[in-house]
């Protein structure tokens, strides 16, 4: 792959770091990623690769030293900067999840107005402020999105699982009943699956696990190939159940 037409794509070494990282081989997961970046430096996809190793081997310092590169990139997607939270808190390293969450935080604040303005912007925004324990603030970007987007079952998810974490539960309980009835398109998803997948989040948040199973099986097919989906924040509350590992285990 370094010689020839492969030397121009950078998601062949993505695709091989995700591969390793299904396996559990995160050294070698690293090394694609490197290889990655050796190619191709100004690509942020290989520095995106890179976090995910480095958090993976539980080298927190790094993870920071490549967001420092990133973060100026003209490709970085607004999910690059917030990502990094999922990956070091479910590798363990809460302090440096809490760090990552705040960094992001600042680098949206210090957006323009129309880069701020933004739908993907402001989404990523309102997930940053979560992670990073502002959940008023979160709460009131999600509140402007879900009022703009009524039923939409990822704006509305994000609110109740917010809610949750204020004590709110009856804020919680209304957005999933908004979920089942006004449910709309989420990107790639039928609408009617995309509901389960939400719902069962929120039930999962609520402490009904069983409530949770039940939606989250009719939505099983869509992470079935996903490198990164099991390790989400939103998941938590469900980590502990052995159908849960089950279905969240990346299969390949």
């Amino acid at each position: 792959p370094e010689h020839g037409w492969w030397r121009e794509w950078p998601s062949y070494w993505r695709n091989l770091s995700d591969s390793y990282q299904m396996l559990g081989e995160h050294e070698q997961a690293l090394e694609a990623a490197l290889s990655c970046r050796e190619l191709h430096p100004e690509n942020a996809v290989c520095l995106r690769q890179m976090i995910r190793a480095y958090a993976a081997l539980g080298r927190v310092e790094e993870v920071h030293e490549v967001l420092d590169e990133l973060e100026p990139m003209s490709d970085v997607q607004p999910r690059d900067l917030v990502d990094p939270v999922d990956f070091l808190r479910y590798y363990g390293h809460a302090e440096g999840a809490k760090d990552a969450a705040e960094r992001a935080v600042r680098w949206f604040e210090g957006r323009p107005p129309n880069e701020a303005a933004r739908l993907g912007n402001r989404y990523e925004y309102g997930r940053a402020l979560f992670f990073a324990g502002r959940t008023d603030e979160a709460q009131g970007v999600f509140d402007s999105l879900v009022a703009e987007f009524p039923g939409d079952v990822l704006f509305c998810m994000y609110r109740a699982v917010i809610a949750l974490n204020r004590g709110d539960t009856a804020q919680a309980l209304n957005d999933a009943d908004a979920m089942e009835t006004e449910a709309e398109h989420r990107e790639g998803v039928p609408r009617d699956r995309a509901r389960y997948w939400a719902r069962g989040v929120v039930f999962g948040a609520l402490g009904d696990f069983d409530r949770a199973w039940e939606l989250l099986q009719q939505f099983e097919p869509w992470w079935e190939h996903s490198a990164w989906e099991h390790v989400r924040m939103i998941y938590e509350p469900m980590r502990n159940h052995a159908e849960f590992q089950e279905m969240m285990r990346p299969k390949g």
